[in-house]
């Protein structure tokens, strides 16, 4: 009668040890192979070293996979940043279209005479006296968006400017999908923006409002300064 040999396999006992991190002696209880055979055979096929080469590349591909998730994360909050940028920019040109626009102030006005027998409501009015403060912080927003736009394109070497652009599109194909437009935005603001075309913030040059030399004409303080 002939003894059939038992066929040892060796495919998974690897794979067990190099991938599954088993011990050779783990190995031996699972597999029922004597310490020697498993001792030999990993030797001869050089398992130890490509356990370790496994184990090398697999923690280099986590921390490129964690690079990577990272890198978007930033490239979604610039282009948050810069869109906000740009949305500052737009609306403080928007309002220097309107000449009169800082000539405007909100008044309180009241009628009636005696303790609880008057009415107090809010109107608006034009005079000729420049509202400087809305200027500048009008002036400060501009700058500080200009500021932060300039910022954001400079710091990005090519490969970022390109993962940026990816991002960016992804993000317009999302909102397109989701069916979001710009209606709400603009229904949404207090100013009633034109249409215009999208401004180049690189070739802004800023103005500087100088609070302290009265300029305009009769009873205007402040002035946009080239």
């Amino acid at each position: 009668m002939t003894i059939e040999k038992r066929k040892i396999p060796w495919t998974k006992i690897k794979t067990d040890f190099i991938k599954n991190n088993l011990s050779y002696r783990d190995l031996q209880k699972k597999y029922g192979v004597s310490l020697y055979s498993i001792g030999q055979r990993g030797k001869k096929e050089n398992w130890v070293e490509l356990r370790a080469d496994y184990h090398n590349k697999t923690f280099t591909k986590a921390i490129q996979k964690a690079q990577e998730k990272q890198s978007e994360k930033m490239a979604e909050e610039m282009i948050l940043a810069d869109q906000a940028a740009a949305a500052i920019i737009r609306l403080a040109n928007s309002i220097l279209q309107d000449p009169k626009q800082f000539n405007r102030h909100i008044v309180k006005l009241r009628t009636g005479y005696g303790k609880g027998n008057f009415d107090e409501r809010l109107i608006e009015e034009e005079f000729d006296t420049v509202d400087t403060r809305r200027l500048k912080d009008l002036a400060a927003g501009l700058e500080a968006a200009t500021r932060l736009s300039r910022t954001i394109k400079g710091i990005l070497d090519e490969e970022a400017k390109q993962r940026l652009q990816i991002e960016r599109e992804k993000l317009e194909i999302a909102r397109k999908s989701a069916g979001i437009g710009n209606e709400d935005e603009e229904e949404s603001g207090i100013i009633e923006i034109p249409a215009m075309a999208e401004p180049d913030e690189d070739a802004i040059e800023l103005g500087i409002l100088d609070m302290d030399v009265p300029q305009g004409g009769p009873g205007r303080k402040g002035q946009w300064l080239k």
